[in-house]
């Protein structure tokens, strides 16, 4: 059993390998993190003939919360991969809305109006958002000679 995350390719290949020496083999991927480890609470991802996933699981028991037996070999990673990349997708979803809050608070109040939701504490930060804050910052000008134009730096 390999529950590391691979490529799909290198565990066609283990299951091939393990095979030929007349041995069974899962791929078996999990999900969870180490608070689900702790807790027994992990998924995992199987992929492997059924006889062989079923003996896997009474191994595997102790340790998940959920075990998905998600086809032939190979299967368990390919399913790891489109589970990391459905968070990923997330992560990058609330980065670039987070981003867009922090330029415009403006903007999700407006949606909020248009969608008839009563944002009250929204509009009270609002205003102490448009209230520029002191800065620390410090601002070089440079002139560049040969332009005689002026970079701010």
């Amino acid at each position: 059993m390999d529950s590391s995350t691979i490529d799909v390719e290198t565990a066609l290949e283990l299951h091939k390998a393990v095979a030929e020496k007349g041995f069974a083999f899962v791929d078996a991927p999990v999900s969870g993190g180490i608070s689900g480890a702790a807790a027994g609470t992990l998924t995992f991802m199987i992929g492997g003939d059924k006889d062989t996933v079923a003996r896997a699981e009474q191994v595997i028991t102790p340790m998940a919360g959920r075990i998905v037996h998600t086809g032939g070999p190979g299967m368990g990673q390919s399913a790891k991969i489109v589970n990391n990349m459905m968070l990923f997708v997330n992560l990058e979803a609330c980065a670039e809305g987070s981003v867009l809050a922090a330029k415009d608070v403006g903007l999700a109040l407006s949606a909020g109006e248009q969608t008839g939701v009563d944002l009250p504490a929204a509009a009270r930060s609002t205003t102490r958002a448009q209230t520029p804050a002191p800065t620390t910052s410090m601002v070089a000008v440079k002139t560049i000679p040969e332009t005689n134009n002026t970079t701010v730096v």
